[in-house]
C-alpha cells in the first residue's frame, strides 16, 4: 500500500461495514445501470427505484463516515456522490454513470483506509470446501446460480460464470450479505475463510483444465484481489504475459504442511535462544503456533486432546 502523510482514524467494526457497504453500493451502481435506463429512458421501475436508492444511501454513508474519519480526501467525496445522485435522477447513459461511481470507490481503496488484500494467498481447495458447504444449495455445484433452492429466490443467486466480479466484491458481498435479497450475510467466517470462498468463486467460470503457472512478478495479491476478470485480462495484455486469465484465477501455491511450519520455527527458535536472543527466539516460537500448530489444532484435538494441552 502507499500511505499518506494524512491522519488516519482507528477503524472498528462499524466503520469497517460502513464503508464496505458504500464500496459495493457503487459497484452495484456501476454494474446494474445499465438494466434501469436505456436511452434516457426507464426500462425497469424496480431497477431504476433501487439505484436511486443506492445513490441516495451512497451519500448518506459518506456524510456519516466523515464524522469518524479524519480525511480530507474522503470528506471531498461528496461532491462527486452528489453527481452522482443527480445523473441517476436524470437518466444519463451507463457509461458516465459507470464513470463517476467506479471513480469514486477507487480514490475510497487508494486512501488505504479499508483492507483489501488477504494476510496470505487464499487457498482454493479451502475456498471449494466452504463452497460445498454453504453455497451450493442457492448457487449450484458448479456456480451457475441453479441450485436447488435458486428457483424460490428473487432475484435469482448470482451466476458466477456470467458476473463481471472482482474476489473484493465477493468478499464485501459474502461479509456483508445483501438486504432483501436470499444472499445473507456470512460474517461468521474468519477473514481467511471469507478470502478463500471469495477467490474460489471467481474460479469457477475458468473451471476447465488449466495448466500450472508461475505468477509474474509484477502481478500482486492486493491487484488480483480488487481486479475482475476485464481488468486483469488487461493487465496481462499490457504487460505482455503468456499467463492467461483463468490460470491466474486458479493458482494455488505450493503450502508447506503446518506440522512442518511448526518444527522448523521451533528449530529456529531454540537455535536463537540459545545464543541468548530471547525476543527472537519467542517470535518464532509465537509463529511456530500461529502458523503451523493452529491451523491443525482442531484435528489434533480430535485425536489427542492432552497432546494440544501440552503445545499450548
Amino acid at each position: 500500500f502507499i500511505f499518506f502523510s494524512v491522519k488516519m482514524f482507528s477503524q472498528n467494526a462499524v466503520n469497517d461495514t460502513d464503508l464496505r457497504t458504500l464500496v459495493t453500493l457503487l459497484d452495484y451502481i456501476s454494474k446494474d445501470y445499465p438494466v434501469a435506463v436505456e436511452d434516457g429512458k426507464i426500462i425497469n421501475q424496480f431497477e431504476f427505484a433501487e439505484m436511486s436508492e443506492f445513490a441516495t444511501k451512497s451519500i448518506a454513508l459518506q456524510e456519516d463516515l466523515s464524522h469518524t474519519i479524519n480525511n480530507t480526501r474522503f470528506e471531498k467525496l461528496h461532491e462527486p456522490l452528489q453527481e452522482l445522485q443527480q445523473a441517476v435522477a436524470d437518466k444519463k447513459d451507463p457509461e458516465a454513470i459507470s464513470t463517476i461511481a467506479l471513480n469514486v470507490k477507487n480514490k475510497i481503496l487508494d486512501l488505504g483506509i479499508l483492507k483489501i488484500t488477504p494476510n496470505r494467498y487464499p487457498s482454493l481447495k479451502n475456498g471449494a470446501s466452504l463452497y460445498q458447504n454453504n453455497c451450493v444449495s442457492c448457487h449450484g455445484g458448479k456456480g451457475y446460480g441453479d441450485g436447488a433452492l435458486a428457483g424460490n429466490l428473487n432475484p435469482a443467486p448470482t451466476n458466477f460464470h456470467e458476473a463481471q466480479l472482482s474476489p473484493l466484491q465477493a468478499y464485501n458481498v459474502i461479509k456483508l450479505g445483501i438486504e432483501g435479497t436470499g444472499m445473507a450475510s456470512y460474517n461468521r467466517l474468519t477473514e481467511e475463510e471469507l478470502w478463500d470462498l471469495s477467490f474460489y468463486v471467481l474460479s469457477l467460470k475458468h473451471n476447465e483444465e488449466i495448466s500450472r503457472a508461475q505468477l509474474p512478478s509484477n502481478l500482486h495479491l492486493d491487484s488480483i484481489s480488487k481486479w475482475n476478470d476485464e481488468e486483469l485480462q488487461h493487465f496481462l495484455n499490457k504487460s505482455f504475459s503468456n499467463i492467461t486469465v483463468g490460470q491466474v484465477r486458479n493458482y494455488e501455491p505450493e503450502r508447506p504442511e503446518p506440522l512442518n511450519v511448526a518444527l522448523t520455527n521451533l528449530d529456529l527458535s531454540y537455535n536463537e535462544y540459545q545464543k541468548g536472543n530471547n525476543k527472537i527466539a519467542e517470535k518464532y516460537a509465537l509463529t511456530s503456533y500461529l502458523e503451523g500448530v493452529e491451523l491443525v489444532e482442531n484435528i489434533l484435538g480430535a485425536s489427542a486432546p492432552s497432546l494440544v494441552r501440552d503445545i499450548e
